[in-house]
């Protein structure tokens, strides 16, 4: 059965029923940080979980967090850091690493650290620094990269006769490096096509999805032969569908394995520069929608495939299918951004930022660089009349560029009304994700805001069994993975 465990916390600032209640000390503060000058701690489900007596370390932390990650992550990066390994010297799963942070007023804290088994004394892996949010000391070549993306961007994105931004892949690799990918290609479309015909449902839903791609634009089917398309590298994308059945709109999405390698040894994805971060992380983003009395939430339609990739690089973008076995195997060309390209993260964000200069008002401008999570817009206000000029105007500059901002929510009604032209979700439930950014659809925050009563839950799955021989009481899976979701109980307001 699914359960919620709601965070404990207090109304949002102002909300009806908040009686004036004064928030702890902690929480009294927050309001004073400025956001946009840390980033939080990432996910920690996939860590080995610690000794019993490590939570309160780790507890004390999370509680002064946004006084400590900003110092943390530049003493980390810039080596400055002291980390101490214990007696032995050496980093085992179990030994916790002590960084000295210090915080504005120059006192000295202690943040402690897992490191994981196999490091040496004096390196924390990447693994587990990217899982704390931490970036180690970036080299001249990712500072480079990253630079020659943003160039790459502003010197071959433009807008078409439709407002739609037209982009290139950032490529660090000559494309002709790749080797032969459709013999792959087609070797995993006969596997899907075995999935097909032991699932007759998934392999309706996967036609469904596909004949849409093609209607609208998004993929058109080759007229040329394989080997006749002159003077582009052609890359075979294999493919596979995701179910979403808590989709109120795809209940099957296809995704694009671009990190499949050819017979050269390397994939589309190897050849591409992943791009800089654009926006910020989705906690970041949670801290400053909690503190809006009015809210409003919504994505956008679409997102990627709104945007088109230029014509002379969409030969890298080609995959394989037919509806029936009876039928030849078709090649098509996919037109737009696509989803599993190792830059579509980048090149997405980035062409809603820059929207964002078309804003005359601050506001709305911060709005659309400050307030999106990849698709998902959670922004609000101190005054209805606010949240509903702010979101009139995101809505039409969104719109210039065929971004259609959709499927709203909101703590009022008004808002609702206002803005939107029957194009609710009357699902109450949005779920927050952290998946978009990696092209990773299994992992999830766990975390869902409640539009109905304006708070956020934590939804957990519990197994009804009613023998489970056990040898000894244990702690059901569920809660543990709920203890390291605990410090976002403060973002109820």
């Amino acid at each position: 059965m699914s359960a919620h465990a709601r965070a404990r916390g207090l109304r949002r600032r102002g909300a009806p029923g908040g009686g004036g209640h004064r928030p702890p000390p902690l929480l009294a503060k927050l309001h004073t940080v400025k956001h946009t000058s840390f980033r939080i701690f990432g996910e920690l489900e996939e860590l080995c979980d610690p000794p019993e007596e490590q939570y309160a370390d780790r507890q004390l932390f999370e509680d002064q967090y946004y006084r400590l990650v900003s110092t943390a992550r530049q003493l980390v990066t810039s080596h400055d850091a002291s980390i101490n390994h214990g007696q032995s010297g050496s980093a085992t799963s179990s030994n916790p690493a002590l960084v000295k942070v210090l915080d504005k007023k120059g006192n000295q804290h202690d943040a402690r650290l897992l490191l994981d088994n196999g490091s040496t004394a004096n390196f924390i892996s990447q693994d587990l620094c990217s899982k704390l949010g931490l970036s180690s000391r970036a080299t001249h070549s990712t500072v480079s990269e990253e630079r020659a993306c943003e160039d790459h961007f502003l010197s071959t994105t433009y807008r078409n006769e439709e407002g739609r931004f037209v982009v290139s892949m950032p490529l660090k690799e000559d494309p002709n490096k790749l080797g032969d990918s459709y013999f792959m290609a087609k070797s995993r479309f006969s596997s899907l096509e075995r999935r097909f015909q032991r699932d007759p449902i998934y392999k309706q839903r996967y036609i469904e999805f596909i004949d849409e791609y093609e209607k609208l634009g998004h993929m058109t089917k080759n007229t040329t032969k394989v080997s006749s398309n002159q003077g582009n590298v052609n890359y075979y994308l294999p493919h596979h569908g995701i179910i979403r059945e808590s989709s109120t709109t795809t209940k099957l999405r296809t995704v694009f394995d671009a990190s499949a390698a050819t017979t050269s040894g390397l994939s589309l994805n190897d050849i591409q520069m992943v791009g800089p971060t654009v926006q910020d992380d989705l906690l970041s983003i949670l801290i400053r929608f909690r503190q809006h009395r009015f809210v409003i939430s919504g994505d956008i339609e679409k997102m990627y495939r709104a945007i088109e990739i230029n014509s002379n690089q969409r030969s890298l973008q080609q995959i394989l299918f037919r509806s029936d076995t009876s039928q030849p195997i078709q090649i098509y060309t996919l037109n737009s951004v696509t989803y599993g390209t190792a830059s579509a993260p980048y090149l997405a964000t980035k062409c809603l930022s820059t929207l964002a200069s078309n804003a005359s008002n601050i506001t709305v401008k911060n709005s659309i660089l400050r307030d999106f999570y990849v698709d998902d817009y959670l922004s609000g206000g101190a005054t209805i009349e606010d949240v509903i000029k702010q979101s009139q105007e995101v809505i039409s500059i969104l719109s210039s560029a065929k971004f259609n901002l959709r499927k709203f929510q909101s703590n009022n009604l008004e808002i609702l009304q206002a803005v939107t032209n029957n194009n609710v979700d009357h699902n109450n439930m949005l779920h927050l994700s952290e998946s978009k950014i990696n092209n990773e659809p299994s992992r999830t925050l766990g975390l869902h805001w409640i539009c109905d009563s304006d708070v956020l839950a934590f939804t957990i799955n519990i197994e009804n069994k009613e023998k489970m021989p056990l040898k000894r009481p244990t702690v059901p899976v569920p809660m543990l993975d709920l203890s390291d979701k605990m410090a976002l109980s403060m973002f109820n307001l």
